[in-house]
């Protein structure tokens, strides 16, 4: 094993292994006498000095990169929640009938939840702009559960208009039809 593949061991270390191993070398280097003589830690302070100090500032710079590291992905994962949220609510001005119906009726029957079929245009076209999604990998014969966001629930039920025109069809029909999607 050559010195790149034990270095690239080293940087993929969990940041707790990364924390401790820095926390060590930096009370090694930075204790007062008195303390690393009373943990008999003297003699290894002066003899890997260099080392030590190489250790604690390499698991320090990766410590704070995989940091650094998650907070993008957080902001990341932030602003793309934003994105679609936004792009989501500019979707629901533009619904066809079927979507408005499929919609309608998580609105009309108070719930969050509703089985749909796979081989429905409709849930995929609703899903793939995340105002609905999956929310089980198991399902009854041909359907599967599908959740609104709650965000396209909060915003349907605050602009009812969105979904006003598929009001025209009964709500018995309208149960019939949630089948078909």
């Amino acid at each position: 094993m050559g010195i790149i593949d034990k270095i690239s061991d080293w940087i993929k270390l969990p940041v707790t292994y990364l924390f401790a191993i820095a926390l060590f070398c930096g009370f090694l280097l930075f204790a007062n006498n008195d303390v690393l003589g009373y943990f008999d830690l003297k003699n290894l302070q002066v003899s890997f000095k260099p080392w030590i100090s190489f250790v604690f500032i390499a698991s320090s710079a990766l410590l704070v990169t995989h940091s650094l590291v998650s907070i993008i992905k957080f902001i990341k994962h932030q602003i793309n929640k934003r994105v679609w949220i936004i792009q989501g609510k500019r979707r629901l001005h533009y619904l066809n009938l079927d979507e408005k119906r499929l919609l309608r009726s998580y609105i009309v029957e108070n719930t969050h939840t509703q089985y749909l079929s796979l081989a429905s245009g409709v849930v995929h076209a609703l899903e793939s702009e995340f105002i609905i999604y999956q929310a089980a990998n198991m399902g009854r014969l041909h359907t599967f559960a599908y959740n609104i966001h709650p965000w396209a629930w909060r915003y349907l039920r605050k602009h009812p208009e969105l979904i006003a025109g598929a009001e025209d069809s009964s709500e018995p029909l309208l149960r019939s039809q949630r089948r078909k999607y």
